[in-house]
């Protein structure tokens, strides 16, 4: 009797588990379909029309990541820095040229398939529109030949047999060639959703080759995005809908799961009462990648002495320390630890040898600020004691004309891997404080070297930067994301950008 009892105990338990369980999953389950019903909202600082989004046109972070979420590379980085396939299901190097092979299983959000063609079509595009910031890759396989429009033949850039063939020429290194691909600029765009003509515009969003589409066809701002429904990547638990919520380039982390769903690293975080550590959020946090710096103009390089200049950076390293973010780390160098360009511990000691012998400056000295920190950073009267006085200042004025300007601080990023798309970039902004005849004469040279003698090129360039005082790095400092504490990020520290699909729940575990 007492066995039945036992028996009918342990049957009982195992029937009400089962309901509690089964009870459990369909709640879950609709609590998922309510989640996917909902749109993710993402604040970003974001003020145009998607219309304008164009990996050929990249100046800033926030355009970056909308790419980032739309389009994929031929070939990208894993979290351990190692080339791996995207796009392409295989590549190769034959002895003259990389070959990717594309087997035609990858589909666009309209399910078309992406092939040969798409790359081929979509880097002519690249060349022919030649206003892209990083990369430079009509120069490397095309030779002296002028492509005018996207069915002139390039050389160095041919698709066969499912095959996309590119070629390097004597003016560049071709691993360094490879490294190129993995650029945002490189982004790989379905041929029927730009035009084959003057001046090549994206016109279609609802076709894409990344994680997400654009759902509307309109001018609006606050666009809505969809998950790729053949976007191979994704997780089930990735966000399935989201929109942008605009906002300043600064975002209260208090807002987190009330107004907004997610903060990316485009922004600067303001914590309030929580840290970056809170149980409360769920936070990912890059290595040391974003580099505060005072870039001084030409005028300033030959007006003002070293040991001026030492002392405006000191000035403003000490104004800014507890401004902007709670967790950086004061830098003397562009490039991170175990970096390709990060320079010797004894140079190291030089250049802060350097910075320590200052002298007040005789004159006013203007430092341009981007109107988006003005508001962050406090009173600045208190620096007009030094002969340091601050001004409104954009960044895309520092290009075109720097004049009444001294210098100009900027937030920009670097990368532990070796990427010309990175140099370019901070040459071709003027971030490097060189003039743009000398930057093209030193990467004509860099670009063509070995691997070990461009590590050695470029630890060079890197401390004659440094230490004639063109660029004075302040702080370096992670890159973070925020969202609410039931999801998890499994995107890779050593990028800057916000993978949405790489966003996911938090698996409920009973």
């Amino acid at each position: 009797m007492k066995y039945i009892d036992i028996f009918k105990y342990f049957f009982i338990t195992i029937f009400c588990v089962s309901i509690l369980i089964f009870i459990l999953k369909v709640v879950t389950y609709h609590m998922e379909k309510n989640n996917d019903a909902k749109p993710f909202i993402v604040s970003l600082f974001w003020k145009k029309s998607y219309k304008t989004l164009d990996p050929a046109r990249i100046s800033y972070i926030n355009e970056a990541i909308l790419i980032d979420n739309l389009y994929r590379n031929l070939i990208a980085y894993d979290d351990y820095g190692n080339l791996i396939t995207d796009l392409a299901d295989n590549f190769f190097w034959n002895g003259s040229s990389y070959v990717f092979q594309f087997s035609e299983k990858k589909l666009t959000s309209k399910g078309k398939i992406i092939n040969s063609d798409d790359a081929l079509y979509s880097f002519k595009r690249l060349m022919l529109i030649d206003g892209n910031s990083h990369g430079r890759l009509k120069k490397y396989i095309c030779g002296s030949e002028e492509l005018k429009n996207i069915n002139d033949n390039c050389v160095g850039l041919r698709a066969e047999n499912g095959q996309l063939i590119i070629t390097p020429n004597n003016k560049i290194a071709p691993d360094l060639l490879l490294n190129l691909f993995t650029g945002i600029d490189f982004k790989i765009i379905p041929k029927d959703a730009f035009q084959q003509t003057e001046p090549y515009k994206i016109f279609d969003y609802t076709n894409t080759t990344g994680a997400y589409f654009i759902n509307s066809d309109s001018e609006e701002i606050e666009a809505s995005f969809s998950l790729n429904p053949n976007f191979e990547d994704a997780n089930q638990e990735s966000p399935k809908f989201w929109t942008i919520k605009s906002s300043n380039l600064s975002e209260k982390a208090s807002k987190i799961g009330s107004e907004i769903d997610l903060i990316t690293t485009a922004s600067l975080i303001d914590w309030g009462q929580d840290s970056y550590e809170s149980s409360n959020l769920s936070v990912f946090e890059s290595l040391p990648i974003a580099i505060e710096l005072i870039v001084f103009t030409q005028n300033a390089q030959s007006s003002l002495s070293i040991t001026e200049r030492a002392y405006v950076g000191a000035i403003l390293r000490e104004f800014l320390e507890k401004k902007l973010e709670i967790n950086k780390k004061e830098t003397y160098q562009f490039f991170p630890k175990d970096s390709v360009g990060y320079i010797s511990r004894m140079d190291e000691d030089k250049l802060i040898s350097i910075l320590g012998n200052q002298t007040k400056p005789k004159r006013l000295v203007k430092v341009g600020f981007p109107k988006s920190v003005m508001n962050s950073i406090g009173d600045l009267n208190s620096l007009l004691k030094h002969n340091i006085q601050i001004e409104e200042f954009e960044f895309s004025q520092f290009l075109k004309n720097s004049d009444g300007i001294d210098a100009m601080y900027t937030l920009t990023d670097t990368s532990v891997q070796e990427e010309l798309t990175l140099l370019e970039y901070n040459f071709n902004f003027g971030l490097f404080g060189v003039p743009m005849e000398e930057a093209k004469g030193w990467l004509s040279k860099y670009v063509i070297s070995i691997r070990t003698e461009r590590a050695n090129f470029l630890k060079d360039f890197h401390f004659k930067i440094l230490s004639d005082l063109k660029i004075i790095p302040l702080y370096a400092m992670p890159y973070y994301a925020v969202t609410t504490k039931d999801k998890t990020f499994k995107m890779s520290p050593q990028s800057a950008s916000t993978k949405i699909w790489k966003i996911q729940s938090k698996n409920l575990i009973f």
